[in-house]
């Protein structure tokens, strides 16, 4: 089979910028799934972190960089600037890991994507320690998993796919709303893949907001057990994938 953006499915649709097929990506349902999966996942965690003592956004930059601005010209406390450039910093270093790690451009079974998630726990696992000893300093650790799944998706999706942000999601949506109402080609997959990346992050953060007022700081519990059983699974399907099967004929 031939890796992603390669080869599609049956039906191809013309994409109107580049004049050549925009194929139906191979294990597009397993991508769609996963996309929503992630994305939920980091509005999740979105929500926990805004909820949260700081009212801080944790699982993307824009706003981050934007307080480092401000920090610089209003801010007489040092510490609210040195925690978001610590948040800046770790995720990308959390994207940097991932790259390292993962070193793919296409979605293939059967890569390190387990691996990765569930190191994505650990680092959801280890913020969870720091909030429950009473600091405030475990936000640099969420960006940290952000950055590292924010990555993976990103990797494994040509850039298609970013789950912990939603600005591009809206902007390749409102780009195909355009093309629509112009009665230019949309291609339909990408539709279906923006939609279901969008509302796993809203359903994600309504039930991180939720857990919030119900677990408090043991909120994290949620999106450590989604990431982590979700690496362990896919590691167990790898290993039993690539167990030898011998043929029919050797049993005797």
């Amino acid at each position: 089979m031939l890796p992603v953006g390669v080869q599609g499915r049956s039906h191809r649709v013309m994409s109107p910028m580049r004049g050549q097929p925009d194929p139906v990506p191979d294990h597009f349902r397993q991508l769609t799934a996963a996309a929503a999966v992630l994305s939920g996942v980091a509005g999740y965690v979105n929500a926990v972190t805004i909820a949260g003592v700081l009212h801080v956004p944790s699982t993307h930059m824009s706003g981050t960089a934007t307080r480092i601005s401000i920090d610089f010209v209003t801010a007489t406390d040092t510490s609210t600037l040195l925690r978001d450039a610590a948040m800046v910093i770790a995720f990308v270093f959390g994207a940097a890991v991932s790259g390292a790690l993962l070193d793919s451009t296409r979605l293939r079974l059967g890569r390190r994507y387990g691996m990765l998630l569930v190191l994505e726990a650990t680092m959801l696992l280890v913020a969870w320690l720091i909030l429950a000893s009473g600091s405030q300093n475990y936000l640099p650790v969420v960006a940290l998993a952000a950055g590292l799944q924010n990555a993976l998706a990103t990797q494994f999706s040509r850039a298609t796919v970013r789950t912990t942000h939603m600005t591009g999601i809206l902007t390749d949506l409102g780009i195909a709303f355009g093309k629509w109402i112009s009665r230019r080609g949309v291609t339909r997959w990408r539709v279906i893949l923006y939609l279901s990346i969008f509302a796993g992050f809203i359903s994600g953060g309504a039930a991180g907001a939720a857990m919030s007022i119900v677990l408090r700081d043991h909120a994290l519990f949620i999106p450590i057990a989604i990431t982590g059983i979700g690496g362990a699974a896919y590691w167990t399907w790898q290993f039993r994938a690539q167990k030898p099967v011998g043929r029919r004929g050797d049993i005797r």
